[in-house]
């Protein structure tokens, strides 16, 4: 198992480092038995977030995924549980379901609360893919239907994308390819499908520390036009690479950019931030 603590796989934590660890946080539940008896009461979904305590990247990205309002929101209508991959229940339900799919940490699984397993991904989920994939399971959309769209609809750009990002956030790279090579050649790799799937490769690339491949797609995303804030989240989480992979000068030369143009508050804020950290680390004599 690995929780890709290594290289520039460490976006959380840099995240972690510019918004404090002040985070507000899900009411969550110790044990999978409660959880299943709650969410049977309550006839609700059970989220189950698996971490390992010795992992900083996991609990740094734990912080960062259910944060967000519109996350915590979501998480509200599930009964939700946090496990240790190192105890019992975390340990079973690891090795029963993710350890075959994927070697990355932490992982998120949803359960009918008679205990079937619905749906999982893996690894830190940003913002927005997390409440599109809240949203989906709530709503009964499995990857399954998801898939099997794409499959019986070849030539629907809509279906192959969301077909591309469900696996991509599942760590499935190899099953998400075909998908995404689909797209692109429906879109002649230009708009606003190619442009987010680019983001979202880069996204998880930096994640899995391939910081190569991360560049080149988050590259793409940023210098495209064909949606503005797919650009300027593209060249904020740029940054992030570059300055995880000790990049600093053309970390701050991407935030300078962003805090001229960016048209997304939050962003504008981050940029702020790791600007100033990067200028205090310059300032140090070597």
């Amino acid at each position: 198992m690995s929780c890709k603590e290594t290289g520039c796989a460490i976006t959380a934590a840099v995240l972690l480092l510019l918004i404090g660890s002040s985070c507000p946080d899900v009411e969550w539940v110790s044990s999978l038995k409660e959880a299943l008896s709650s969410g049977a009461k309550l006839r609700r979904i059970v989220a189950v977030f698996i971490y390992d305590a010795n992992c900083k990247g996991c609990l740094e990205s734990k912080a960062l995924m259910f944060s967000p309002e519109e996350v915590q929101r979501l998480m509200r209508q599930f009964v939700c549980a946090l496990l240790n991959l190192n105890d019992g229940d975390g340990k079973a339900l690891w090795k029963r379901y993710v350890a075959g799919r994927s070697d990355v940490l932490p992982a998120l699984l949803f359960f009918s609360s008679d205990g079937e397993l619905i749906d999982l991904a893996t690894g830190y989920i940003p913002k927005e893919p997390l409440t599109e994939l809240l949203k989906q399971v709530l709503s009964g959309v499995t990857l399954g239907d998801i898939l099997g769209r794409a499959q019986s609809n070849p030539k629907d750009v809509n279906a192959a994308y969301q077909a591309a990002v469900a696996l991509i956030e599942r760590d499935q790279l190899e099953l998400a390819m075909p998908f995404v090579e689909r797209v692109m050649k429906l879109t002649k790799g230009k708009g606003k499908y190619a442009s987010a799937l680019n983001l979202h490769l880069g996204t998880r690339y930096a994640y899995r520390g391939q910081v190569e491949l991360a560049k080149k797609h988050l590259s793409i995303a940023a210098s495209q036009r064909d949606d503005a804030s797919v650009a300027e989240e593209a060249q904020f989480q740029l940054a992030v690479v570059h300055y995880s992979a000790n990049e600093l000068r053309e970390a701050a030369r991407v935030c300078e950019r962003l805090i001229k143009t960016a048209k997304r508050r939050e962003l504008v804020q981050l940029a702020t931030s790791m600007l100033q950290v990067i200028n205090e680390q310059l300032r140090k004599p070597k």
